[in-house]
């Protein structure tokens, strides 16, 4: 279990310990930053050791709060802070000692699972028929791709009033089309069922959000009412703080797809060289809370094939409004 109250040799003062990552699906980086804030109200939940007072520290030079990057993948820490006072290295010398191995592992596998997911999303192309559909977000950027088309993989989860949803967050690829527009399907999971119940979830409801006006709107309702919809909707994007930048990010990754894609990117070679090693900044998350896993794994939901190719003065499925062939069909 990850400590959350650390004591140091150096001072009687336990600290606070958070822990956060970069969570950008497109960095490669396998590393985690530890902050330490010194505190008196906390109970000792963290290494048992015996505390004492070295004497080659001055007890002036303990920092009140300091941070350390680690690199997860070697458990060395990266680029020290130049000049920090003797105290705060050998506390974080002592802490990288002394974390629990099993802690150091569990992390080292989250860290190189994304690592892995960022290495495929550089690669990673669309076969031509995909190009004029939306797709959902976990097919691109999780290794186990959609339940919603075939997967195991769903973009988010949440609790509202006791029920568990579960969301998948859908884009146009087409690099030609300007919907700027994010296409949201809701799923119910069903009072009781376990991750691997065939029953564990239905298609309770879409919705689109405008990402030019932050808009959002239900569509169509399968088994919710439109005021059931709405009201869990408004839930989540409250539980999300606000998605809007990170759907933006999404829409811009699934375009940088769908462009390395299409046949005038001049094939795989001319694709990859035309593409950053690390696009988009990195994002950090706290992780203090309870980890669920960055795509929740959803294994029995029935899986939704992308629709057929529409007709040319059939409305486009990107949600634009305007007929396929002057849209995603161009």
């Amino acid at each position: 279990m990850r400590p959350q109250v650390v004591n140091f040799s150096l001072t009687p003062r336990p600290y606070k310990l958070s822990v956060s990552h970069c969570a950008a699906i497109d960095c490669p980086c396998t590393f985690a930053t530890f902050e330490f804030q010194a505190t008196t109200d906390v109970v000792d939940a963290g290494f048992d050791r015996s505390v004492r007072q070295a004497q080659d520290v001055p007890a002036g030079d303990v920092p009140a709060a300091f941070e350390i990057k680690v690199d997860a993948a070697t458990w060395h820490e990266h680029e020290p802070r130049p000049g920090r006072p003797a105290a705060e290295t050998a506390m974080a010398r002592e802490f990288l000692r002394d974390y629990p191995r099993s802690e150091r592992q569990a992390l080292k596998e989250r860290l190189e699972k994304k690592q892995r997911i960022a290495n495929r999303f550089l690669e990673y192309r669309i076969s031509p028929r995909e190009i004029s559909i939306t797709l959902p977000w976990s097919q691109l950027a999780s290794e186990d791709g959609s339940v919603m088309m075939g997967g195991t993989s769903v973009s988010f989860t949440f609790n509202h009033q006791g029920t568990e949803y579960s969301i998948e967050d859908l884009y146009c690829p087409h690099p030609q089309c300007e919907c700027d527009r994010a296409q949201l399907v809701f799923f119910k999971c069903l009072p009781g069922a376990t991750p691997d119940d065939p029953g564990k979830a239905v298609q309770f409801f879409d919705a689109g959000v405008s990402l030019t006006a932050g808009t959002r709107q239900v569509g169509k309702c399968f088994r919710a009412t439109p005021e059931e919809a709405a009201g869990i909707l408004a839930a989540w994007w409250e539980h999300e703080a606000n998605p809007l930048d990170e759907l933006k990010w999404r829409y811009k990754k699934t375009k940088e797809v769908g462009q390395r894609s299409l046949p005038a990117a001049g094939g795989r070679r001319a694709g990859r060289a035309a593409q950053p090693r690390r696009p988009g900044a990195s994002r950090w998350v706290d992780t203090d809370a309870p980890e669920p896993d960055d795509f929740s794994p959803l294994q029995a939901l029935t899986p939704i094939r992308a629709a057929a190719t529409p007709g040319r003065n059939e409305k486009c499925p990107c949600g634009s409004g305007k007929k396929y062939k002057k849209c995603c069909g161009r």
